[in-house]
């Protein structure tokens, strides 16, 4: 840090940084130069299809491509980094609220981990389903994000 960008760096960015691994930082650039809200899904299988309970199988899920094939791509370990850089004030995720627009969460269902869960139900009535939410960057993932270098 010099003092070309001293004024816009918060003193709690160095520690940020030290509380995210290299694949961390390489996930969420996407989400932090991104300003509009992004898609983020909870899977969940109902206990029975008679009753409104649930079971949370999959946490923060993000529609995640290969940029070389464009094929959905699984990246292991996700729903704790997102969990990470909600506590690290970096990005809020809100499952009260939606992506709006066509087509917006229509990714969830081929995706590897999701295909699996429905093989393993078989015959079975369909009980997988899905909760819908968005993850957007703060304030402070806003100026995180200037402060290192990934916004233009």
């Amino acid at each position: 840090m010099d003092g070309r960008v001293a004024q816009s760096v918060h003193p709690a960015f160095v520690e940020i940084i030290r509380q995210m691994t290299g694949d961390e930082a390489t996930v969420i650039r996407g989400i932090l130069q991104y300003d509009k809200p992004t898609a983020i899904v909870e899977v969940r299988r109902a206990v029975t299809a008679q009753t409104p309970e649930f079971l949370v199988l999959i946490r923060n899920l993000l529609p995640m491509i290969n940029k070389d094939t464009g094929a959905p791509m699984e990246f292991p370990g996700v729903d704790v980094m997102v969990d990470n850089w909600v506590r690290l004030g970096l990005v809020e995720v809100d499952y009260m609220y939606q992506v709006a627009g066509p087509g917006a969460y229509d990714w969830l269902w081929s995706r590897h981990e999701v295909l699996r869960l429905k093989e393993m139900d078989g015959d079975a009535p369909p009980l997988l389903g899905s909760r819908n939410g968005l993850i957007q960057r703060t304030s402070l993932g806003l100026a995180f994000a200037q402060a290192v270098g990934l916004m233009a």
